[in-house]
């Protein structure tokens, strides 16, 4: 398998859902799920501990957030699908590029990698420059609501405890629910 067997991102291909969506964690990972749920879903909202800054600094509850992170040429033109023009921003928020094979070279079980035949761009930054670059691109989607500073606390399940019907969460000094 390689990129180019792999098809880009097509959100016709993503069936209609009812309903609303949760998603737990405003990191990478939550970000772009919330990204393809929006798709699919009528209202997705999405939940972190933390909260947000307006400029692209760490946050207190990411780990390795001041460390350099590599974006690779997978990820790189998965969050180009998504987020059309993002390579660009990206470059724009102070990323730098690397040609892999030519810049560094690999060590991996022993040996280094062979630097193989195609050259791609690896995008460099800190984790809270991808953060806040996806982040404000998934705010900008109508039906998906972002919320700081709401803390996970429980899964709620129906009576015979094999659906998750909501989650329940903790907003500063408020207990409140997210259900579907």
């Amino acid at each position: 398998m390689t990129l180019a067997t792999i098809p880009q991102y097509d959100r016709e291909q993503i069936p209609e859902q009812r309903g609303r969506a949760v998603v737990v964690g405003a990191g990478m990972a939550g970000l772009v799920t919330a990204r393809v749920l929006a798709d699919a879903f009528s209202e997705v909202t999405v939940i972190d501990r933390d909260s947000f800054p307006t400029e692209p600094i760490p946050r207190r509850g990411v780990p390795q957030g001041p460390q350099p992170h590599a974006l690779w040429e997978s990820g790189r033109a998965t969050l180009e699908d998504l987020f059309p023009g993002f390579s660009e921003e990206l470059l724009a928020a102070g990323a730098v590029t690397s040609e892999l094979g030519n810049d560094f070279k690999i060590h991996s079980q022993g040996d280094f990698l062979a630097p193989g035949t195609e050259r791609h761009s690896m995008y460099f930054a800190t984790r809270p420059v991808f953060e806040h670059l996806v982040r404000q691109r998934v705010s900008t989607l109508d039906h998906v609501d972002i919320r700081a500073q709401c803390q996970f606390i429980e899964y709620l399940v129906d009576d015979d405890a094999t659906s998750i019907e909501g989650i329940a969460i903790r907003n500063r000094a408020t207990h409140c629910r997210a259900s579907r």
